[in-house]
């Protein structure tokens, strides 16, 4: 793989692996505060009640790093861990070891498969955080880890599938005069 294609996967990993971090952490965060709790202006995090910047803020203060060891964050776990399983073979594997490469990110679809309804839901998540209308529900009714990580995940995946595919396309193409 060509070492400008190799960086830039490199990259694409290292953004879906933040971003899919930082989900896992408000979900566990989410998951860990009481609904019934305020911010400073006095709004509550209860049923149907509108998160604002410091209710984000009050999430990500009650993530947890052991509750990341309860079995119901194994699959999150994984998800990671494949991560760096994707960095480590763009990393090492090269040349003949392409079709590794390939095989490994076009398999991570059927890996995580409720991440391909999270393309249906994500820009509604999105949009809701940006608007601020998203609520505790947004985040508490819905599986939200496969909702909004698992599709980040899969389009990284499937960019770095496609380049391989283009550049492996390429190197077995004749010359043509």
């Amino acid at each position: 793989m060509k070492r400008y294609l190799r960086k830039a996967a490199l990259a694409l990993i290292i953004v879906s692996f933040l971003l899919c971090t930082f989900v896992i952490i408000a979900d566990v965060g989410i998951h860990n505060t009481p609904s019934e709790t305020t911010d400073s202006a006095g709004r509550t995090m209860g049923f149907n009640d509108h998160l604002s910047a410091e209710h984000y803020r009050i999430i990500l203060s009650h993530f947890r790093f052991d509750k990341l060891l309860a079995p119901s964050y194994a699959y999150s776990g994984l998800l990671l861990i494949m991560h760096g399983l994707g960095a480590w073979l763009i990393i090492r594997v090269d040349g003949p070891g392409l079709a590794r490469i390939r095989w490994f990110f076009a398999m991570q679809g059927l890996l995580f498969p409720i991440g391909w309804l999270g393309f249906l839901l994500l820009p509604q998540t999105v949009s809701a955080i940006m608007n601020r209308t998203l609520d505790r529900e947004g985040m508490t009714d819905i599986p939200f880890i496969a909702a909004t990580a698992h599709p980040i995940w899969i389009a990284t995946a499937i960019i770095i599938f496609a380049a391989s595919w283009s550049v492996s396309a390429k190197s077995t193409r004749p010359n043509e005069r």
